[in-house]
C-alpha cells in the first residue's frame, strides 16, 4: 500500500467542507463576498479561519478547556458574528423576528410547490456558472497533480516514524493533555492546527501528521495560482504555470526529495503570509471597512508568529517595507496602519513567549535563536538541473525582465501592476538575505522559502510577457481554461519525462516505517481503543498514546506467559483480578514480529533478534489453547493476534 486510504480520504472531507461552506456562503449569507470567486473564497477564509484556529487552540490550551467542540463552538460563534453582526445578536427579537418571516415564506413555497430543487442552487448568471465550473476543474486538476507528484516520490521518504517525526506527534497529541509549552518553548502553531485538522476530519494523529505535508503543498500550489492571478492581471496561463512549477519542477527548485512528505511550519505560515501580502499591496480585494481590515491583520501576524517566528520577522516585516514604498499613493494609509498591526502582534507575541520562558526557566535568547534556526530542516540539493548558485542567477535575471516590463507598463499603459513589482522586488531582497553567513539566519529555510518565491516569479514574468497579447486571448477567453487544462496536461508529462533520468539513481530509505504506520492505521480501524495492546520496538510508543496499552520486546518476553498463567487461573475470579490488576490481560495483544532482515539498519528492523523468541512463545501460547493467528502480513513483518477475551476487542464483534 503506497499510502493509507484515510490519508486520501481526509484530504477529500477537507475539500467537501470547503465546498459546503463555499455553497452556503453563496446560497444563504447576504454578504458582499457573495460573488466572490471559489478560490477568492478559499484563500481569504484559509487566511482568516486558519488565524482563528490557532489562536483559539492556544488560548483553550491555557485556560485547560481544548477540544473539538469547543472550538468548534468558538468558531460558529466568530461565524454568525460576522454573518449577523453583534448588534443584530445582542437583539434577540429583531433576529427572531427575522427567522420566523423567513421561514414563514419557506413554508408557503413549499405548500405551493414553489420549493423545488432550484430553490437551492445558488443564484448565479450564466457567465459566473461556466467561470466556476472552470475554476472547478482547475482547482481538482492542481489538487490531484500536486499529490500524484508528491506520492512519486514517497518511497524516498525519510521523515516517517524518524526522531524528528516521533517528536513530532508527541506534540500533536499532548494538546488533548492541555499541553503547550511543557514539552518546549517553541511556535508550535503548526501542530496545533494538525490536532484540530485530524479531529474535523476523523483522522489520526499519525494520520493527520502524515498528511499534513501533503495538504501544505496543496495550499502552497493554491495559493500561488491565486497570488500570481492577482498581481500579474493573468487569469489562467501565468497561474497554471507558476504553480505546476512548485508542484512538479523539482529540479529548478531547491527542494528535499527525501523530505517532500514532511510538513512544515514555513510553508503553513506562508500560505497565511502570501495571502496578506497580496491584500497589503490591493486593499480593496478584502472589501473591508478600516476597523475590519485593521483586526484582520492583527489576528493573522498573531497566528503567524504562532506558527513560525522566521516567516513572522525574516519575511513579513522586509515585505511590508518594500511594499510601503512600492505601492499605490492611495494605499499609504493602510499600509500604514497594518505596519502598526505588525507592532501591536510583535508586542503581543513577546509577551506570550517571554511570560513562558519565565515560568518555565528559558533563555528568551536562546528560545528565539532556535526558533529562527530550525534544527529539523535541511536541504540536500544533488539533484538540481545546474548548480544552485547559477540557478538562482538565472532565476534573478528573470526578476529583472520582469521589473523592466512592470515599468513599462506603469509608464505606458498606466496599469496597476505594483503587487508584481513588490514581489520581484522582495524576491531579490531573500536572495541578498541567502547570502549573508550569520549564525542567526537560517540558509534551510530560506531555500525552503525561494521555493515558493521563485514559482510565484515564474508565473508572473510569465504573465507580464502575454500581457502586450491581451486583445488575442479577451477575444479567445472561452477557450482559454480548456487550453489551461491541455497546458497542465503537457507540464506534467515533460516534468515526468525530462526529470526521470535525474531521480532513477536515488537511493531509497527503508519502506518499514511507513508500512508499519499503515498497519497501525489498520489496527484503529479495526478495534476498540484501549481494549487491546501492541506489543512493538519503544520507536513506535508515541502511536500507542490515548489509544492502547502498550508493551515494549523485553517486557513481553520475560513477564507475558506468568501472566497468562495467572490470568486464566483466575479468569472467573474478579475479586482476585481487582486486587493484582498486573495480571489483568488485555481483550486482545497484537505483536509484531520482524521476520525479514533488510539491508537498512534502523530500531525497527533491529528487532529481528526477537523474532525466534516470540515465534516460540506463540507456539507455546497455542499449546495452552490460546487463540493465536496472523492479523496482518507483510513483507518485513507478521502481525499476530492473541486473543484473551473473544468478541470484545474488535469493533465488528462489537457490534454485530
Amino acid at each position: 500500500m503506497i499510502v493509507s486510504t484515510s490519508i486520501i480520504l481526509g484530504i477529500v472531507r477537507l475539500c467537501l467542507i470547503v465546498m459546503l461552506l463555499f455553497y452556503l456562503n453563496q446560497r444563504f449569507v447576504g454578504s458582499k463576498d457573495k460573488d466572490q470567486s471559489l478560490l477568492d473564497f478559499i484563500v481569504q477564509h484559509l487566511v482568516k479561519y486558519g488565524s482563528y484556529i490557532v489562536i483559539i487552540v492556544f488560548i483553550e490550551v491555557q485556560l485547560r478547556i481544548y477540544d473539538f467542540f469547543n472550538t468548534l463552538f468558538f468558531l460558529l460563534l466568530i461565524a454568525c458574528l460576522e454573518i449577523f453582526g453583534l448588534k443584530r445578536l445582542l437583539s434577540p427579537s429583531k433576529l427572531v423576528l427575522s427567522t420566523k418571516k423567513k421561514s414563514y415564506t419557506i413554508l408557503k413555497d413549499l405548500e405551493e410547490n414553489k420549493l423545488g430543487f432550484k430553490y437551492f442552487l445558488p443564484k448565479f448568471s450564466r457567465e459566473k456558472k461556466i467561470n466556476l465550473f472552470w475554476e472547478i476543474v482547475i482547482i481538482i486538476l492542481l489538487i490531484l497533480i500536486t499529490i500524484s507528484g508528491r506520492l512519486f516520490f514517497l518511497s524516498h521518504d525519510s521523515y516517517s516514524l524518524s526522531n524528528i517525526w516521533n517528536s513530532d506527534i508527541t506534540t500533536v497529541i499532548d494538546f488533548d493533555s492541555q499541553h503547550w509549552f511543557e514539552n518546549s518553548i517553541a511556535p508550535i502553531g503548526e501542530l496545533a492546527i494538525i490536532n484540530f485538522y485530524g479531529k474535523i476530519t476523523g483522522l489520526t494523529s499519525e494520520n493527520a501528521l502524515q498528511s499534513m505535508g501533503l495538504v501544505e503543498a496543496i495550499l502552497i500550489v493554491l495559493i500561488i495560482y491565486w497570488t500570481i492571478s492577482k498581481v500579474s492581471k493573468s487569469r489562467y496561463v501565468a497561474p497554471v504555470v507558476g504553480s505546476l512549477c512548485f508542484a512538479l519542477c523539482f529540479v529548478i527548485l531547491p527542494v528535499n526529495i527525501a523530505y517532500l512528505q514532511q510538513h512544515r511550519s514555513t510553508f503553513l505560515a506562508l500560505a497565511i503570509a502570501i495571502p496578506l501580502m497580496v491584500y497589503y499591496m490591493d486593499p480593496k480585494l478584502l472589501n473591508f471597512t478600516r476597523k475590519r481590515y485593521f483586526f484582520f491583520f492583527l489576528l493573522s501576524f498573531i497566528s503567524i508568529g504562532l506558527i513560525d517566528l522566521f516567516v513572522q520577522t525574516v519575511i513579513v516585516f522586509p515585505f511590508l517595507i518594500i511594499g510601503l514604498v512600492v505601492s499605490k499613493i492611495k494605499y499609504k494609509i493602510h499600509n500604514l496602519l497594518l505596519l502598526f498591526a505588525y507592532v501591536i502582534s510583535i508586542t503581543i507575541l513577546y509577551l506570550i513567549y517571554n511570560t513562558a520562558c519565565i515560568n518555565y526557566g528559558y533563555d528568551f535568547m536562546l528560545f528565539l535563536h532556535s526558533s529562527l534556526v530550525s534544527i529539523s530542516t535541511y536541504t540536500y540539493l544533488p539533484y538540481l538541473y545546474m548548480p544552485y548558485e547559477s540557478l538562482i542567477y538565472y532565476y534573478q535575471i528573470l526578476s529583472y525582465v520582469g521589473l523592466a516590463l512592470s515599468i513599462i507598463f506603469i509608464f505606458i499603459k498606466k496599469e496597476n501592476i505594483n503587487g508584481a513589482i513588490s514581489f520581484l522586488l522582495f524576491l531579490n531582497f531573500i536572495i541578498f538575505v541567502s547570502t549573508i553567513e550569520n549564525p542567526w539566519i537560517d540558509q534551510d529555510l530560506i531555500r525552503q522559502t525561494l521555493a515558493i518565491f521563485l514559482s510565484i516569479i515564474v508565473g508572473v514574468v510569465v504573465g507580464l510577457f502575454f500581457k502586450p497579447f491581451e486583445f488575442i486571448t479577451n477575444k479567445i477567453k472561452m477557450v482559454m481554461p480548456v487550453f489551461c487544462v491541455l497546458l497542465a496536461a503537457g507540464m506534467t508529462y515533460a516534468a515526468y519525462y525530462y526529470q526521470k533520468d535525474s531521480f532513477k539513481n536515488m537511493k531509497k530509505p527503508d519502506d518499514t516505517p511507513r508500512e508499519v504506520l499503515n498497519a497501525y492505521d489498520l489496527i484503529t480501524n479495526e478495534y476498540f481503543p484501549y481494549s487491546y495492546a501492541v506489543v512493538n520496538d519503544y520507536s513506535a510508543q508515541a502511536l500507542s498514546k490515548n489509544k492502547h496499552f502498550f508493551v515494549n520486546y523485553e517486557d513481553f518476553l520475560n513477564d507475558y506467559l506468568k501472566r497468562d498463567e495467572v490470568f486464566f487461573k483466575h479468569k472467573k475470579d474478579k475479586k482476585f483480578l481487582k486486587n493484582n490488576p498486573e495480571y489483568v490481560l488485555p481483550n486482545s495483544v497484537l505483536v509484531f514480529v520482524y521476520t525479514r532482515q533488510n539491508q537498512y539498519s534502523n530500531d525497527l528492523t533491529a528487532n529481528k533478534k526477537y523474532t525466534n523468541n516470540l515465534i516460540d512463545l506463540m507456539k507455546r501460547l497455542r499449546h495452552r489453547g490460546r487463540k493465536v493467528r496472523i492479523f496482518h502480513q507483510d513483507k518485513v513483518f507478521k502481525i499476530y493476534e492473541i486473543t484473551n477475551i473473544p468478541g470484545e476487542s474488535r469493533l465488528t464483534d462489537l457490534i454485530f
